[in-house]
């Protein structure tokens, strides 16, 4: 359940998680500077995919964006640009698409709170930093590596929807994930104990379910799990092999939104949120500021560099002789 507080200085940030860790509570990070809605903690692929519909026909029929247009981006993009790649690039490309803007199915977190609070303290609305238990979350399994050279085969499908291959280690993955949740200890579960329990409530499903295909089952699945708050399904990381600039700084890392038709994807439900409202937020800058906690760090590029240096003289009250 999500469990909501506010903070009003970095003081009260850093005591409230202080706490948290003495109750053994280890997170993941993700800052937004507004309340963006039914977006909120949604990848920019699924973002894009919701805001870019196609209308078709002389009624002017409204159709979703779909998976298959992010891998078409993708392939683009790599087309224009991937002679100019290194080896370590296009081994991450997705991860690069990313950096540099791309829509994806990645949506980037941190395991520094104080850059989550950094990204949150933007702008000129409440902002927000959601925290995501630790145990909930996977790595990606080995089978789903993106290291190919082949652009047009690196994909996040974990699920299977984009294929129609269902993985049963993904079911594997949801049956650990329940039980970490409940006992807040890491559990086996082997195949066999999973596909067991599955034919034992099969069992008590009426024999009119053989009639159904398997997308018409994954689609019933699909409109169920999407009527309820549930992190049944694991959230999976990905870490890429080598992490480009801003990464090191931001102790980033990225969780795979899993799609599973157009406007349904798997929603991110963070443990504990923290409100900042707006008033609150130019002090609470100032005060990573004097902690090194600023945009010069969270992005170390040259032009961000000068753009800091020019904002803090702008500022500064002394005049220089």
């Amino acid at each position: 359940m999500n469990r909501e507080i506010s903070v009003s200085s970095l003081q009260e940030f850093i005591d409230f998680l202080d706490q948290q860790s003495k109750l053994n509570n280890s997170f993941y990070f993700r800052g937004e500077e507004r309340d963006f809605k039914q977006t909120k903690n949604t990848a920019s692929g699924f973002r894009w995919m919701s805001e870019n519909s196609l209308q078709y026909g002389e009624e002017n029929t409204t159709f979703s964006r779909n998976y298959c247009d992010l891998l078409k981006m993708r392939q683009q993009f790599f087309s224009e640009i991937g002679y100019s790649l290194t080896k370590y690039e296009v081994e991450n490309f997705i991860a690069y698409c990313q950096h540099h803007g791309l829509p994806t199915e990645l949506l980037d977190i941190s395991e520094n709170p104080l850059v989550a609070l950094y990204f949150a303290c933007q702008n000129e609305d409440d902002g927000f930093v959601y925290c995501f238990d630790k145990v909930l979350f996977s790595t990606i399994p080995t089978q789903h590596s993106l290291i190919k050279d082949d652009i047009s085969r690196q994909s996040f499908d974990l699920l299977g929807f984009g294929t129609n291959c269902f993985d049963k280690q993904v079911l594997i993955e949801g049956v650990k994930n329940v039980e970490k949740k409940k006992a807040g200890a890491t559990i086996t579960v082997s195949f066999t104990s999973v596909k067991e329990l599955m034919i034992h409530e099969l069992e008590k499903i009426d024999t009119s379910l053989k009639k159904l295909s398997t997308s018409e089952l994954c689609q019933a699945f699909v409109e169920n799990i999407s009527k309820v708050d549930s992190d049944i399904l694991p959230y999976f990381l990905h870490k890429p092999s080598v992490k480009f600039d801003r990464m090191v700084n931001q102790q980033g890392l990225f969780v795979v939104q899993q799609y599973f038709m157009p406007d349904v994807y798997q929603k991110l439900l963070p443990s504990i949120t923290i409100k900042i409202k707006e008033k609150y937020k130019a002090r609470i800058l100032e005060q990573l500021d004097y902690i090194g906690v600023n945009q010069k760090f969270v992005y170390p590029d040259v032009d961000n560099i000068a753009s800091y240096i020019k904002e803090k003289v702008a500022k500064s009250n002394n005049l220089v002789e």
